[in-house]
């Protein structure tokens, strides 16, 4: 069985398209990461400081500033509104937005792997 899986694996791994698509995500992953490390570093450079509170702080100003235009579609003044209560509640909370996502992933990860094992 086990000569079985090592043959349909090789034959995977001698396939050309797969490299590339895994060279393409490669890539992909690269540049999303580069792109959200520049993303931090030119916040930290705008602020002055490291305190994700007060990045929070000067994204509430700038939503409550693009809220007082005149010229916005009532659709995005909602979907602004809840962005604005959102991130307050997160201020109130003392809850770190960059870092909200990780335990969902970990929860998700989780789960999906215990219900893998439970099937196999």
């Amino acid at each position: 069985m086990n000569n079985l899986v090592q043959n349909e694996m090789m034959k995977l791994l001698a396939k050309k398209r797969l490299i590339i698509i895994g060279i393409i995500v490669g890539i992909l992953v690269l540049m999303f990461t580069y792109a959200q490390y520049k993303q931090v570093e030119e916040q930290r450079e705008k602020l002055g400081t490291d305190d994700w509170r007060a990045a929070l702080q000067q994204q509430i100003i700038d939503t409550q500033n693009r809220l007082g235009s005149n010229r916005m579609l009532d659709e995005w003044r909602e979907q602004l509104q809840v962005s604005l209560k959102q991130q307050q509640y997160y201020l109130d909370h003392n809850i770190n937005p960059q870092n909200q996502a990780q335990p969902l992933l970990h929860a998700c990860f989780w789960k999906m792997q215990s219900i893998c094992s439970f099937r196999c």
